[in-house]
């Protein structure tokens, strides 16, 4: 799946969102997958991001002794982030 193509499912993704009165964040399990997995193993991402931004992710969970609501805070800012790229779009 190219950039443009990944641009364009996504941008449906949000026009279909908004249809069905849920305007935010892209909630096709499918294409957060993709995602995630672009997310996971684009090094290049991760120089463009000027951080590793695995090694963010792990330093923010260190130390936690229950993961779950930490990786539940950390997907609910992911959220806000999106919505509020969503906005400026």
């Amino acid at each position: 799946m190219g950039s443009s193509s990944l641009s364009e499912d996504y941008r449906q993704c949000l026009e279909r969102e908004l249809r069905r009165g849920r305007a935010g964040v892209c909630g096709d399990p499918s294409l957060r997958a993709v995602l995630w997995q672009i997310l996971v193993e684009d090094f290049d991402l991760h120089g463009a991001l000027q951080d590793d931004a695995l090694a963010l992710f792990t330093d923010g969970l260190w130390g936690r002794a229950d993961l779950a609501p930490a990786l539940q805070d950390l997907a609910r800012a992911f959220e806000l982030l999106e919505l509020a790229a969503v906005h400026l779009y």
